[in-house]
């Protein structure tokens, strides 16, 4: 900020500072922005807050019931116990030996607390 005077103190310390209104103004305004932008974040739902090593697996394309199950800490039997099916099918689901029905998809998603679109692409 070239723009700006400094004033000081008889130890030469900066006290205050002199800004023109157009530097003033433009620092209202950002300062504004931010407040709403922070205003925004508060709003973000977060149940869906995702620890990085688990998005990590989902983006290098790990099976998603198999990272959301483990996100959530659950075995393969509590899950299967959860949805009303077996280990062996949640087992199957997780190597992609099956493909889940959108109604078993949707049992699961519920489980995992997770929108049924984090596990249907």
């Amino acid at each position: 900020m070239d723009d700006v005077t400094y004033v000081k103190d008889e130890d030469g310390k900066a006290v205050a500072v002199i800004v023109p209104i157009r530097k003033w103004r433009e620092l209202l305004d950002e300062q504004h922005e931010d407040a709403v932008l922070v205003k925004r974040a508060k709003k973000v739902d977060r149940s869906l807050s995702i620890p990085l090593a688990y998005a990590q697996r989902d983006l290098a394309g790990e099976n998603r019931i198999k990272v959301y199950r483990e996100m959530r800490g659950l075995t393969r039997a509590a899950l299967a116990a959860k949805v009303g099916s077996t280990t062996a099918h949640i087992s199957q689901l997780e190597t992609s030996v099956r493909e889940g029905g959108k109604a078993t998809l949707r049992k699961i998603a519920k489980a995992l607390d997770l929108p049924l679109s984090v596990l249907v692409d």
